[in-house]
């Protein structure tokens, strides 16, 4: 498929949750933030223009700062219904500078907090060369309805499907020739995770918060900054500041980086080091005590992305 114009992603909350007791779902909170954000973080990034299908007021979304677009198909007609909003929104805005020429949506489901941060760039690898083409996300030889790429030239036939109560959304993709776009399960250290893991009762936010956590613990391992050794030691590196003063840069041997965990990560040169923002820990033999006791104090890093460096002559 040719896509020339925006993509517009669409964020698919106009459930009952009847498993969840009714309500949102996607305003529980999982890590101290509701669901919706988890999924808009993850998706905003990856297309231009970013909605959101729910039902009711839409007032109780204003924190997230979106367009809420409703179901034009009334009785909760599941997810097909929450797409043809979204294919009928892009349909209406056609004319509009930030909509013209957009040709597909990209839905994700918000009860699923750990989908791909590549989904719409492999649903759109997968549809290259075939105009028209419809892509759903599988894992685990399951296929994703929720999670699909939509050309609007689908739009008359997805409505007529509804208008004739045809609402399964397997029956309307595979009838339309829909490719499937493999996702490979990630390992967090012994755990593998789902990338379309959802939560559905409400014992699955348990297993979502141990996911979580080591998705989190993982990602802070691989997210890392660059302290200067130079720097290092006008952290208070020694057991006492003062001892710091005039000493300059610590030498190598005597600087090791520590995981958290306990794992001894390898000695500091007079280079660069990547550091984890999980919080490594310095022990280093301080030179100026007369004990000559080691000293372990954590130094703060830089909330940045991997691999940057501050600018010459700045401190971390």
């Amino acid at each position: 498929m040719k896509v020339g114009g925006p993509i517009i992603g669409v964020l698919l909350a106009g459930g009952r949750a009847r498993r969840m007791g009714g309500g949102d779902k996607c305003l529980v909170e999982l890590g101290g933030k509701p669901l919706l954000a988890h999924a808009i973080e993850r998706l905003r990034p990856q297309v231009d223009i970013l909605l959101l299908n729910a039902n009711g007021d839409p007032a109780r979304f204003a924190e997230f700062g979106l367009k809420v677009i409703a179901d034009s198909v009334e009785g909760f007609a599941g997810p097909l219904a929450g797409i043809l909003a979204g294919m009928e929104w892009a349909q209406a805005h056609e004319r509009d500078a930030s909509v013209i020429d957009a040709s597909v949506i990209v839905t994700v489901a918000t009860d699923t907090p750990f989908f791909p941060a590549n989904l719409v760039a492999r649903l759109l690898e997968a549809t290259r060369g075939r105009d028209d083409a419809l892509a759903v996300a599988c894992s685990a030889e399951s296929e994703h309805y929720a999670f699909g790429l939509w050309p609007t030239v689908l739009l008359p036939d997805l409505r007529r499907a509804l208008a004739a109560g045809r609402r399964k959304a397997a029956d309307f993709i595979h009838g339309h020739g829909a490719l499937t776009v493999d996702f490979d399960e990630e390992k967090t250290g012994t755990q593998g995770i789902d990338p379309f893991f959802n939560i559905n009762e409400p014992q699955d936010f348990a297993r979502a918060e141990a996911l979580l956590k080591a998705r989190l613990g993982r990602e802070r391992t691989q997210t890392g900054m660059r302290i200067p050794l130079r720097d290092a030691s006008a952290s208070g590196l020694c057991c006492s500041p003062s001892n710091n003063e005039g000493n300059g840069a610590p030498k190598s041997a005597n600087l090791v980086a520590r995981d958290p965990r306990g794992t001894a990560r390898t000695p500091l040169g007079a280079a660069w080091r990547y550091l984890s923002t999980a919080g490594p820990r310095f022990r280093r033999k301080c030179p100026a005590c007369p004990s000559g006791r080691k000293s372990t104090r954590r130094v703060s890093v830089w909330n940045r992305p991997y691999g940057r460096q501050p600018a010459p002559g700045r401190d971390p």
